[in-house]
């Protein structure tokens, strides 16, 4: 496998999965909401949901994405997911109003990337553009590891910054702006991504 593009993955995987997208813009949310460790269930299940969604790829079983009925039923549930999560985050209370405060959960993250057609796209694109037809599952192997790695690094660093903007917006003004604005963008970012 010495010709196998280490550094073009790596780079190509970086770039797509760093920008701000549902998944990130839910866990800068989280972090600034609730902490770093209290985000963790939420976090692991973000991230569970993508290495899903790279081996489903890896599998075949992400081609049927190719299906336009397939591809438009999966962006409808998604959509309707995402305002879903965009509304509980822009309504919900600041910490410290006596509203219960509860942090995502583990298979809101899952069910979140478990749906999200642009996640399963950078799984496809990485598979596609990397995998090796000579050694397919030995490439198909390392694109989803060097993926999980870097999903990881990525999406922690999006949460635990999140923690430290929190400390920037305490007050109860700002903290429910920053709400509103992360909610709005949640949904700019899919929309944007089914406009193109």
């Amino acid at each position: 496998m010495s010709e196998f593009n280490w550094f073009g993955l790596a780079v190509f995987s970086a770039v797509l999965l760093a920008t701000p997208g549902p998944a990130v813009i839910s866990l800068l949310y989280s972090g600034v909401n609730y902490g770093f460790r209290k985000s963790l269930p939420y976090l692991f299940g973000i991230i569970t949901g993508f290495v899903f969604n790279l081996v489903v790829s890896a599998l075949g079983a992400g081609a049927l994405l190719e299906f336009d009925a397939v591809y438009t039923a999966l962006k409808f549930v998604m959509l309707g997911y995402i305002f879903y999560l965009a509304y509980k985050i822009a309504t919900s209370a600041p910490l410290g109003d006596g509203g219960e405060a509860k942090p995502l959960h583990f298979f809101q993250g899952v069910l979140l990337n478990m749906l999200n057609p642009k996640a399963y796209t950078a799984a496809l694109s990485a598979i596609s553009q990397f995998s090796l037809v000579d050694h397919y599952a030995q490439s198909a192997f390392w694109i989803v590891i060097v993926n999980a790695a870097i999903v990881f690094v990525v999406d922690v660093s999006w949460c635990f910054s999140g923690q430290y903007l929190k400390r920037l917006f305490a007050h109860p003004k700002w903290h429910k702006w920053v709400n509103v604005s992360l909610a709005i963008l949640m949904v700019l970012s899919v929309v944007w991504t089914y406009l193109r």
